[in-house]
């Protein structure tokens, strides 16, 4: 008796990179989504917090790259630091900051997953991971 001998072939998105792709460019959605809604709840406390409101500080809101994250600062405002509550100032004045950044950050790690799973569903992620384009 001889072996039989059985060919087969893989194709698809799962073995041609696509679905690499496909969640390669998910995981980049997801994290620019997460830095603009970031983006705006900073403008939204900032506009529930601040007692004296400087627009010049609003105004240089941005998101950026940095290195393989995508983030949410100030463009390094001088006075940023005194805003938020980390600044040397704020150890030797009654001004203790409104922590908007920090309370941003912490209701973002709350929010990343549902914004994930959005993105994940009607950002066409699956769609492309099934060969779609």
């Amino acid at each position: 008796m001889s072996n039989p001998k059985i060919q087969y072939r893989v194709h698809g998105p799962l073995f041609d990179g696509r679905a690499q792709r496909a969640l390669a460019m998910y995981v980049e959605e997801v994290k620019a989504e997460i830095a603009f809604q970031g983006l705006a709840d900073v403008h939204f406390e900032a506009d529930r917090m601040l007692k004296h409101p400087t627009p010049y500080w609003e105004t240089q809101l941005q998101v950026e790259h940095v290195r393989q994250d995508i983030v949410v600062n100030d463009s390094d405002v001088i006075y940023g630091p005194w805003l938020e509550g980390t600044g040397s100032r704020n150890k030797t004045t009654r001004f203790k900051g409104y922590w908007i950044f920090r309370r941003v950050t912490q209701a973002l790690r709350r929010k990343a997953p549902a914004i994930a799973q959005h993105v994940l569903v009607f950002g066409g992620t699956l769609r492309r991971m099934n060969g779609g384009i």
